[in-house]
């Protein structure tokens, strides 16, 4: 009995022991995770005030001072991770040390997998992007694009930001060399993005439209403009539709005026004009640069009082204008008027309004429409065109190809038409041969030979295929219909069988097994109305077919149409 106790006692002091130690290790582990939870908690607390910080000074367009202090004291006491690096990136993007900052977005990137922050994702690749432009770096611009692009994809509170759509789009344009990867970048986009708000849709349009124009691929451009337009006029939840619209007639005009049909342009540059703006500013600018482009195609076609006046509007919204803005809208004003008055020998004048525009373009120093000078020294080459000095308009041209090659301006065919023009004149034929060929070429590489219903042709492509997407809706009532009438075959044959079946039986042929009999008298008599009302179902059906018949050839035609 006592050894029994004995050994029963240390086995329960055992037991307590390990009671012990397991309530220690427990509460240890409880300790070490509430620690562990309350230091992530503040950090990612940390982590989303340093964020904050960012969201609000891109919205203002600076850094605070106050914003400065807290990103700095957030990397003094943080660990390197990704939002360590993206914010080390952006305070070295601020501070102009672009390299510094490539490196930080570099190593942010690297770890991207680490954060479920869209944010850190997206801004990443955006101010990675900023530093390259500043660097003149454009090798990495559309990749970076597209992963932004991927991670708005993914959530929605950034997948229809229209800040986000701008910035990309601007690192598109200012990447000519990679044009083709960018408008199928932005393409893929607008196809396989679901949950995209139809402003988003109606502004990637436009952006795919003006990068395809970049490249002279004018049919998929016009096709995006006519969406574009498609989408508004069909929604009513797009702010600024207007807006758009009037941005989109004026692109097609140009496009329109770039193929050399000019009537078409006016056209719509003239349907831009009618679009009603509230905001006056943004009339004047948009709508300047229609009456400008308007006034240009004017010119071409030789009608020179109608563009004179035409550019009457833009006394209605020059005034309206910012004031880097209404300088350029002078100077090319000025420069249309004195090719007018060229045309008129009215030389002097001519002169006068290239020394107004001259002297505006001495301090132009914010550009609104870039390449005035070169409009303003073609214009000058025509005055000594007119004046019969020769040389000095032949010196002009000179320069202007030179800076038409260098700036890829497109000014060969115009140059070289005039100096064919010059050399006639002082029947110098070796040098007209010269340029006759060149200019000559220059039409073969330009391509300006199509047909002058080439941008009507392309609007009646795109409303076929807005007719082909209805066309599906067509097919399934097709297959309805043609279900039907195959059911009323089915029964008019059943029918016909049965009645076909009955004239060779007698009311005993089911009991004989015998047939080819004729019917008793009075069996007949007896069934009489009844064949009667056969045959008028018999003709009611027959009806019903032909008026399906009918309807599904009317379907065919309008689907034909």
């Amino acid at each position: 009995m006592p050894e029994w106790k004995l050994v029963r006692g240390e086995t329960l002091k055992i037991r307590k022991k390990k009671a012990t130690f397991a309530i220690i290790f427990i509460s240890i582990f409880i300790i070490i995770g509430i620690v562990t939870f309350s230091y992530l908690r503040l950090k990612s607390s940390r982590e989303s005030a340093a964020v904050s910080c960012i969201e609000e000074d891109i919205k203002k367009g600076s850094v605070s001072g106050k914003n400065r202090e807290k990103l700095e004291s957030y990397l003094s006491e943080e660990g390197q991770d990704v939002s360590y690096y993206f914010i080390k990136g952006y305070l070295d993007y601020q501070d102009a040390e672009y390299e510094m900052a490539i490196e930080n977005f570099k190593l942010a990137a690297k770890s991207m997998t680490d954060t479920d922050d869209s944010f850190l994702k997206i801004y990443t690749y955006i101010f990675w992007n900023y530093a390259l432009e500043e660097m003149g770096e454009t090798e990495d611009l559309i990749q970076n694009s597209k992963m932004a692009l991927t991670y708005m994809a993914q959530d929605k509170a950034y997948k229809n930001d229209m800040f986000l759509h701008r910035e990309i789009a601007a690192f598109l344009y200012n990447n000519a060399a990679h044009i083709g990867e960018s408008t199928e970048l932005l393409t893929d986009y607008l196809n396989n993005t679901r949950g995209l708000s139809n402003k988003v849709k109606v502004q990637l349009n436009g952006n795919i439209g003006q990068l395809y124009s970049l490249n002279e691929r004018y049919s998929e451009a016009l096709m995006h403009y006519f969406d574009g337009i498609y989408i508004i006029d069909t929604t009513s939840d797009i702010p600024d539709d207007n807006y758009y619209k009037c941005k989109f007639l004026t692109c097609i005009g140009d496009i329109n005026f770039m193929l050399e049909e000019y009537e078409n342009a006016i056209s719509y540059y003239k349907d831009a004009i009618k679009v009603t703006l509230d905001d006056k500013n943004r009339e004047a600018s948009d709508k300047s640069l229609s009456v400008i482009n308007g006034a240009h195609a004017y010119i071409k076609l030789g009608q020179y009082e109608k563009a004179i006046v035409w550019l009457q509007q833009l006394d209605e919204w020059i005034p309206n204008l910012e004031a880097y803005a209404r300088d350029d809208i002078e100077i090319l004003k000025n420069d249309i008027l004195a090719k007018a008055e060229i045309h008129n020998e009215q030389f002097e004048k001519a002169e006068e309004y290239l020394e107004n525009a001259a002297a505006l373009l001495e301090n132009d120093d914010e550009e609104f429409s870039s390449k005035k000078d070169v409009y303003v020294n073609l214009t000058y080459a025509e005055l000594y065109m007119a004046q019969t000095r020769y040389e000095e308009a032949l010196s002009l041209y000179e320069q202007l190809l030179s800076q038409s090659a260098e700036e890829e301006l497109g000014l060969e065919e115009v140059i070289y038409q005039q100096m064919c023009k010059i050399y006639q004149e002082r029947n110098d034929f070796e040098n007209y041969k010269k340029y006759s060929t060149l200019y000559s070429d220059q039409i073969i590489k330009n391509n300006k030979n199509f047909s002058k219903t080439y941008v009507s042709s392309i609007r009646e492509v795109y409303q076929y295929q807005l007719l082909a997407k209805k066309e599906g809706q067509y097919q399934v009532a097709l297959l309805v219909n043609i279900t039907v009438i195959l059911g009323l075959l089915v029964i008019v044959v059943w029918t016909v069988r049965s009645g076909m079946k009955s004239r060779k039986m007698s009311f005993t042929d089911s009991m004989t097994g015998l047939f080819n009999r004729k019917y008793l008298t009075y069996y007949l008599e007896k069934n009489r109305k009844n064949y009667g009302k056969n045959r008028l179902l018999f003709l009611l059906l027959i009806l019903t077919i032909l008026k399906s018949i009918t309807i599904i050839t009317d379907m065919f035609k309008e689907i034909l149409r």
